[in-house]
């Protein structure tokens, strides 16, 4: 019994006076690190657009595990698509610079769940001509599972949707369009629209483009979309209603009239692709791949 008594007391002692730090790991220093490995995993990327060498990125994986595989293959299929979008439109990206942020971090032992933003710029110039470079913004959306092994953090699994993703052989060619073919088809637009007593105001959309893309770099209201539509990302991407919207919005877009099977109804949502209406629509608001 009296040693019974002095084992819980000694346990209790070695409780209250051991540092916390000695019972379990410090989350917050743990944060700290997953943040710096992320953003050293973003700069690798980024370096892989560029120079095309998928060694630079074997290091922040577990390339024994199936999962982990996968998503380095992932990024290495996409880099090599980029480049392929790239050549086929006779231009040659120079910088690829992005800010990570992160949303949410979920650490259990040696196993941590982030959700992250990432706003990518990525700069490119004409081959062979003498024009200045010009820049444009991706924005992804990330959920990634990162294993501590050896010391080391490693991606496990990660998904996000990604307007840059397929298969290089499938990018189409680039289009040369000329001025000529370029007014001709702005005027039949214009022309189309007269009878509805509403033209569709280009500059108008291409100020909403650049005000409600999101996290794409670039984009202006704090990064944020215009909340007075759905967002449809977390159904399967954004896209079509974005191009909607910035065709169709009568207050600070295009101003393009609905019509038929291409509307939208406020807190409802819109058209769907597929439905009996969309047939032989073009544009639509509804969901779509994140741009």
């Amino acid at each position: 019994m009296v040693h019974r008594m002095i084992c819980c007391f000694m346990l209790s002692l070695f409780l209250f006076t051991c540092p916390v730090s000695a019972l379990a790991e410090n989350v917050p220093d743990q944060k700290e690190e997953i943040s710096s490995f992320l953003k050293n995993v973003f700069e690798a990327r980024n370096g892989l657009i560029l120079d095309q060498n998928p060694e630079t990125i074997k290091s922040f994986y577990a390339t024994g595990k199936k999962s982990s595989r996968y998503a380095m293959e992932y990024e290495i299929t996409r880099a090599k698509y980029m480049s392929t979008w790239a050549k086929k439109r006779g231009v040659k990206f120079t910088e690829a610079v992005g800010d990570t942020r992160i949303v949410r971090t979920n650490v259990q032992g040696d196993t941590a769940k982030v959700s992250l933003l990432y706003s990518l710029k990525l700069t490119y110039e004409y081959e062979g001509k003498q024009l200045k470079p010009q820049s444009f913004g991706v924005g992804t959306r990330h959920g990634i599972t990162l294993k501590k092994v050896n010391n080391n953090w490693n991606i496990l699994r990660e998904w996000y949707s990604d307007p840059l993703e397929g298969d290089e052989r499938l990018v189409a060619d680039g289009i040369v369009q000329s001025s000529r073919q370029s007014h001709q088809t702005e005027s039949t637009l214009q022309k189309k629209r007269m009878g509805t007593g509403r033209r569709y105001d280009r500059e108008k959309a291409v100020a909403y483009a650049d005000k409600y893309a999101g996290i794409a770099w670039g984009a202006g209201n704090n990064n944020r979309y215009n909340r007075k539509y759905k967002d449809y990302h977390y159904i399967g991407g954004d896209c079509t209603n974005f191009a909607s919207q910035v065709l169709g919005d009568k207050e600070e877009g295009g101003g393009l009239p609905m019509q038929g099977g291409w509307y939208y109804r406020y807190r409802q949502g819109g058209a769907q692709p597929g439905s009996k209406q969309m047939h032989s629509k073009t544009f639509f608001f509804g969901a779509g791949m994140e741009r």
